[in-house]
């Protein structure tokens, strides 16, 4: 069986709860694309003298970034003019969603969006998907034929939206259930109900029921963006105790279940989160790009509450998970708070491989997961590569990667032990 010795720096996290930290290690990795062994790579050459080595010289190697919560038909409207969020649905989301009512141009926008996120370092993904079935098919026989991991399916929308993307609880039910079939491996499905406004009690229950019949199933919304949003949910729902309460009576809160932005929750809801295994998905991007407000993550820890990362593209204004990493610190700052470099590795990896159920296969370079990595490598002369030769440890050059760094500083992506990308500045 062949094998790659990949030698360079490594930092991860640890499924132990561990951080590892590196200068010069070695990788090793396997034909099915497997980590095999991690450790000294003078030791791990010695051990497996028949290893082809790839020396990645003073690159980092990193865990593949996993964006917990993005939305594929909404990457060519990204950009657009921000507005309050429900305006901002009308104008740009729900017309760009429209458009992939065409098999051809979905298809066609499939390769686009994953081509970037690859191009971006991201190699795996939780993908809100939209409503159309002939759309999610070419999205996941593009997730296929790529290796990537990912969590999708189609979105439950049955009001409170344009006709052409209204699907009833039944529609809804039966797309959902003919794309099961075609989901295998680590291509898992997702059960995605847009958010409260624009499903019907009925269909909350038929998410609720789905979640219930298929184990592996992973449930997507959205909870607490803004201010509005909380108090049309209450306009809609006025038995209800809070936004989160519509969920939980519909049978929809669990560990297998994850809500993007929760910025404004009550007590209540934070201790409904907590207390059922309900994560969170920081999109921070898409907060500051809104005007929505300022996610609190030392709030979400100290409940107790589990949070991923995630662009929010189209809301988003960056695939790249450096960048979001980079918002994402300063978010906290302006609250006063602030996140160590471990803190925001992990939480752009393996936290957000919690969010997809696949901490067992990816998120962290350990023994038996995928070989899913990036090497960060700045390009010579840059002005990252000249922050680097400053740098006084393997920490400080990371830090400097989120605040500094983009796309064309990640040289290169392997997935399943595949190079898949490499920056057009090498």
């Amino acid at each position: 069986m062949v094998k790659n010795l990949h030698k360079g720096a490594l930092v991860s996290p640890a499924d132990d709860g561990r951080f590892l930290w590196s200068e010069r290690s070695g990788l090793m990795t396997d034909s099915e694309g497997l980590i095999v062994d991690v450790g000294d790579a003078d030791a791990l050459k010695a051990a497996f003298p028949e290893a082809h080595v790839i020396d990645h010289g003073v690159g980092i190697m990193m865990p593949g970034f996993i964006d917990a919560h993005v939305h594929f038909p909404q990457y060519l409207m990204a950009g657009s003019h921000g507005e309050s969020l429900l305006a901002w649905l009308e104008r740009y989301t729900f017309p760009a969603e429209i458009e992939c009512a065409d098999t051809q141009y979905a298809q066609a926008l499939a390769v686009q969006f994953l081509d970037q996120l690859v191009h971006q370092g991201t190699t795996a993904a939780f993908i809100f998907g939209v409503s159309y079935y002939g759309a999610m098919e070419a999205l996941i026989r593009q997730l296929k034929s790529r290796r990537m991991a990912a969590v999708t399916g189609n979105v439950w929308m049955d009001r409170h939206g344009p006709e052409q993307l209204l699907k009833s609880a039944t529609e809804s039910m039966d797309i959902s259930e003919r794309l099961i079939k075609q989901l295998e491996g680590d291509v898992c499905f997702g059960i995605l109900p847009r958010f409260v406004p624009t499903c019907s009690s009925d269909a909350l229950t038929r998410c609720g029921d789905l979640l219930s019949q298929y184990p592996n199933a992973r449930l997507q919304s959205h909870l607490g963006e803004t201010q509005a949003e909380v108090s049309w949910v209450k306009e809609l729902h006025p038995d209800a105790e809070d936004y989160t309460a519509v969920y939980e009576r519909s049978g929809l809160l669990g560990p297998r279940t994850s809500f993007a932005h929760g910025i404004y929750l009550t007590e209540r809801e934070w201790r409904a989160l907590a207390g059922t295994e309900t994560q969170l998905v920081h999109c921070p991007t898409a907060n500051l790009f809104l005007g929505s407000g300022l996610f609190n993550y030392r709030r979400a820890k100290d409940a107790g509450v589990q949070v991923g990362l995630g662009t929010d593209v189209g809301a988003g204004t960056s695939l790249c998970m450096l960048e979001t990493l980079k918002a994402c610190y300063q978010v906290q700052r302006l609250q006063g708070g602030s996140l160590s470099v471990e803190e925001l590795v992990s939480m752009a990896t393996l936290g957000s491989a919690q969010v997809l159920g696949m901490e067992d296969r990816i998120g962290s370079l350990e023994v038996g997961k995928r070989a899913d990595f990036n090497v960060l490598r700045p390009a010579a002369g840059s002005w990252l590569a000249q922050r680097w030769a400053r740098c006084e440890s393997l920490e400080e050059r990371v830090f400097a990667s989120m605040i500094l760094g983009g796309a064309n500083d990640i040289a290169e992506t392997w997935i399943s032990g595949h190079q898949v990308s490499v920056s057009s500045e090498r």
